[in-house]
């Protein structure tokens, strides 16, 4: 059987704002994906919306941090961890984690190729000590389709 053969994962259910505001069951694995278009400036949104819908996983994209802030961007009941641009000034990555998981950044799989693309991939750990990757790709839009599709991660 294909490892990749939809037998072997069960199904992800991807859901509009209405479906969102329904809520979840506490067995189900729940992950909010956004592009912030800056964390500091959309901070209190997302820490609202992370408290109405109480998702696992919290992933961001284009944060526009530098590293500064980091500690000012906690969100009450979450483990953070970001990845920055190094020299661009905007981009950035975050990925919150609810306290209930031991959370390890995944270094080989995260990484920032300048203009090109960021990654950052977290291994949790939960009750059932599982192990669970999950990860946020953000490939900027002025970047290079084929030096994106060029680079192994």
């Amino acid at each position: 059987m294909p490892l990749f053969s939809q037998s072997n994962y069960p199904r992800s259910k991807y859901v509009d704002l209405i479906d969102l505001t329904k809520g979840h069951s506490e067995s189900q694995f729940s992950v909010l994906q956004l592009n912030c278009q800056g964390l500091c400036s959309s901070f209190m949104e997302i820490t609202s919306m992370c408290h109405q819908l109480q998702p696992n996983i919290i992933g961001l994209c284009e944060t526009f941090l530098m590293g500064q802030t980091d500690s000012l961007l906690d969100i009450p009941g979450y483990t953070s961890k970001f990845l920055h641009r190094k020299e661009a000034r905007r981009g950035g990555l975050a990925i919150y984690a609810r306290n209930e998981y031991a959370v390890h950044i995944n270094n080989q799989l995260s990484r920032n190729v300048e203009g090109v693309f960021e990654s950052l991939f977290l291994e949790l750990y939960g009750p059932s000590k599982k192990k669970i990757l999950i990860g946020e790709i953000y490939r900027s839009p002025s970047g290079s389709i084929s030096a994106f599709m060029d680079t192994k991660i």
